[in-house]
C-alpha cells in the first residue's frame, strides 16, 4: 500500500508518527508532505522523518491564499508522480480536493469544529472524515467517530514514557514545581480577528505563576526581554516529556492543553474567543481541564491546581480517561487500510 500524509502543523506530526513509523516498519510505501509553518519541519527532522516541504506559511489573508493555490498545485504533482492508495491530513484542506481531482480516497481527521472555512475547503472532497471526543460537527453519509481525545495518540501510556533524564541534562529539575506556559502566534486561519492577551498581561501571570512555581515558556512569538529568561530550553521533540512532570500547563495553545491533560497534568486553556469541544469533553468527564477568556480566570485557576494534591488528582484522571478510551493509533490504521484497500 501507498499512503501520503500531508502535515501542516506540528500537533499534526504527533498525532501521524505512530502510524507512519508502523506503516514504513510494515513494509509499506510512506510519503510525508509538509508544511513550514511553526516548529512543524524541525519536528520531522528531529523524529528523523523524510518528508517533501510543499510551501512556507504564507502571512495575512492575502498570503495564505497564494500560499494555497500553490500548494495545491505542488500536491497534484506530487500525488501524480508518487501514485498513493489513500491521501491522509488533518485538516485536509490539500489532500481533499486534491484526492477528489485525481480519484484518490482522502481520509481526513478534523478537532477544530469552529473552522468553517478550512472545514468547507476540505469535509465535502473528503472520502471519509474521522472525528474524536467532544466534537460538535456531523458529516453525515462520510463520518467515523472514535471514543478519544485525538491527543492521546502521541501520549498513550502503551507508547509514550516520560524522560526525566532528558528534562535535567536541559537545566529542568522534573522533582521541582515548574508550570508549563504556551503562547502562540494568532496566524492560523481559524484565529483571523482573534487576539491573546496583551505583554503585560502575560507578565501578570508569570509572576503570579512564579509565586508557586518555576515558569516555562513555550512561544512561538517574539517575546518581551523581561520574559525571555523564561523561555523553554529543551528542544523541540521532547515537549511532552516537559509536560508529563509539570504541576499545571497554562496556555492560548488547544492541543497542548488536551497533551498536558492526557499526560496528567492539569490543564488550562486561555482562550479569548473560542472553545474546543475535546477540551469541553474533558472537562466534563474528567474534570483536570477547563477554559477561561481571561488572565485574571487563569491566575484563579492555577492558584487551585497548584495547591498540594492536585497532581496526583490529575493523574487519576487520565488513568480513567485511558481505560475508558480508546488507542487512536489503532483507530487510524484501521482507517487507512480500510481505505487505502478500497
Amino acid at each position: 500500500m501507498r499512503i501520503l500524509f500531508d502535515l501542516k502543523h506540528p500537533a499534526q506530526v504527533h498525532f501521524f508518527k505512530h502510524p507512519i513509523r508502523l506503516l514504513t516498519a510494515a513494509g509499506d510505501d510512506v510519503l510525508v508532505t509538509a508544511r513550514a509553518k511553526d516548529e512543524t519541519t524541525a519536528l520531522l527532522d528531529a523524529l528523523g522523518i523524510p518528508y517533501v516541504c510543499l510551501s512556507r506559511a504564507g502571512k495575512g489573508p492575502i498570503g495564505m491564499g497564494m500560499e494555497f493555490a500553490w500548494r495545491l498545485a505542488r500536491m497534484l504533482r506530487v500525488v501524480r508522480r508518487f501514485r498513493p492508495d489513500v491521501l491522509v491530513a488533518r485538516t485536509g484542506v490539500t489532500v481533499g480536493p486534491v484526492g477528489r481531482i485525481l480519484g484518490v480516497p482522502s481520509v481526513i481527521f478534523d478537532d477544530t469544529e469552529f473552522a468553517g472555512l478550512q472545514i468547507s475547503l476540505s469535509a465535502p472532497f473528503a472520502t471519509v472524515v474521522c472525528t474524536g471526543l467532544g466534537y460538535g460537527r456531523r458529516f453525515p453519509g462520510k463520518e467515523i467517530r472514535f471514543n478519544a481525545p485525538p491527543h492521546l495518540a502521541c501520549t498513550h501510556p502503551s507508547r509514550f514514557t516520560p524522560r526525566a533524564d532528558v528534562l535535567r541534562v536541559h537545566g529542568v529539575d522534573p522533582d521541582q514545581p515548574y508550570v508549563v506556559l504556551r503562547l502562540k502566534a494568532w496566524r492560523a486561519l481559524h484565529d483571523w480577528g482573534a487576539r491573546g492577551p496583551a505583554n503585560r498581561e502575560i507578565e501578570r501571570l508569570v509572576e503570579a505563576l512564579r509565586l508557586h512555581s518555576r515558569p516555562i515558556i513555550s512561544a512561538e512569538r517574539a517575546l518581551p526581554v523581561e520574559l525571555q529568561g523564561y523561555l523553554n530550553p529543551l528542544p523541540v521533540d521532547a515537549v511532552h516529556d516537559l509536560l508529563a512532570f509539570a504541576r499545571l500547563y497554562v496556555g492560548e495553545g488547544s492541543c497542548m492543553a488536551a497533551e498536558a491533560a492526557c499526560l496528567g497534568t492539569p490543564a488550562i486553556f486561555l482562550s479569548p474567543a473560542s472553545r474546543r469541544g475535546y477540551l469541553d469533553a474533558l472537562e466534563q468527564r474528567y474534570g483536570h481541564v477547563t477554559t477561561v477568556q481571561t488572565v485574571s480566570q487563569a491566575v484563579e485557576h492555577a492558584r487551585e491546581w497548584l495547591t498540594p494534591g492536585m497532581k496526583e488528582k490529575a493523574l487519576a484522571a487520565r488513568d480513567r480517561l485511558v481505560r475508558e478510551c480508546e488507542d487512536p493509533v489503532e483507530f487510524t490504521m484501521r482507517v487507512i487500510r480500510r481505505y487505502g484497500r478500497g
